[in-house]
């Protein structure tokens, strides 16, 4: 059975070994890549992962109150998204 001081360091490693995929797989991208589709979703990762932090620290979320789904059309809650009022036919 492994020693107790076994655990602590198996967290830090596991933590370091996570924020390094995370900056050479989000990061770098989003900063050096010659493709622009390539930064575009780097960079989107990254917002996602930065509003999920700073929603998680009890800050207000930009996208609307934590815990509340982002509207399907990307605007405002309780708005009609663009073209909802066009009728058809």
């Amino acid at each position: 059975m492994p020693s107790p001081a076994v655990l602590p360091v198996f967290l830090f490693c596991l933590t370091a070994l996570s924020l390094l995929s995370l900056i050479a797989g989000v990061v770098l991208p989003a900063v050096w890549s010659r493709k622009f589709h390539r930064r575009k979703a780097a960079h989107d990762v990254l917002r996602l992962i930065l509003d999920a932090w700073v929603a998680r620290k009890g800050k207000e979320d930009p996208h609307g109150t934590p815990g509340e789904p982002a509207p399907a059309s990307g605007g405002e809650p309780g708005k009609e998204p663009p073209g909802a009022s066009l009728k058809v036919g």
